[in-house]
């Protein structure tokens, strides 16, 4: 089953959640923290009441009241920028090194690689006529989990929280992600938006887990790079935004990679979906 966390903290996450029940005919399950829970299908709509990004191991939580097990949990969310940019995100979480915005210091989240690239590409079709760009995000941020997550976003300001026709997209999307069977990799460079690996994902037959950005790498190491490969079911290859990085941080990333058997992969010699 996948888990759909709403958070009442969160004023997109309820309208998403508002959407997502007008489009299924849901029927109450269960209750957790006295919030009924929805069920559709293979899906569980859950309502927490704290903020996602600090809801700690709230996935054995759930379990434990509810007794479903998740093959997957999507957190539906705001996403705020300083730059109030209208955009609509995907991405996995955990942390490369501070847990100012939740989760562990230097410890990842697994992922779901084929149903996070799924919602990737499933949003940008749904998102089609909106005023909003769509791309994946770095690995970042709260809360920490055992079960494989990703976020997906609307933002990036009140107004954009409360936009029925995006968060409808966002909704309609999370009921069609699927598991697509596609070879994974991580990415490795670029920007916090990974404009590259986000281009290989809605345009080749690939499925991304952890994407670490340009900035994160002087706080890498070895082990950082084994954490993502681990924390990506079935990844065997790595996408670099090859002109964003130095060559010194190529090379060395590249000799940690050989280790684990995980080999580069270019655009080039993908297959088109």
């Amino acid at each position: 089953m996948i888990g759909i966390i709403s958070s009442t903290q969160d004023i997109a996450s309820m309208t998403i959640k508002e959407e997502l029940l007008k489009l299924k005919n849901w029927k109450e399950h269960d209750k957790f923290e006295g919030a009924s829970t929805y069920a559709f299908d293979n899906f569980l709509l859950i309502t927490i009441s704290s903020i996602h990004i600090f809801s700690e191991n709230i996935d054995a939580k759930i379990r434990e009241e509810t007794g479903v097990e998740f093959e997957c949990l999507v957190f539906i969310s705001r996403h705020k920028s300083q730059t109030n940019m209208r955009t609509l995100t995907v991405h996995p979480i955990g942390n490369f090194s501070s847990a100012l915005m939740g989760g562990t210091p230097k410890k990842l989240v697994l992922t779901s690689p084929q149903l996070m690239t799924s919602a990737l590409r499933v949003l940008s079709m749904e998102s089609k006529g909106l005023d909003y760009s769509v791309s994946f995000e770095s690995t970042h941020h709260g809360p920490f989990l055992t079960t494989p997550t990703f976020y997906i976003e609307v933002g990036s300001d009140e107004g954009t929280w409360k936009d029925k026709s995006a968060c409808k997209a966002i909704a309609k999307t999370v009921l069609k992600i699927e598991d697509t069977k596609y070879p994974v990799a991580i990415g490795i460079g670029g920007g916090h938006y990974s404009p590259r690996i986000t281009d290989a994902a809605l345009s080749k037959k690939i499925a991304f887990g952890h994407i670490l950005p340009t900035y994160a790498i002087k706080e890498v190491s070895e082990d950082t790079i084994q954490e993502m490969i681990t924390a990506t079911p079935g990844a065997t290859m790595v996408y670099f935004h090859r002109n964003a990085i130095t060559g010194e941080e190529y090379g060395k990333i590249v000799k940690w990679l050989d280790k684990y058997g995980v080999s580069e992969v270019k655009k080039d010699n993908l297959s088109n979906i």
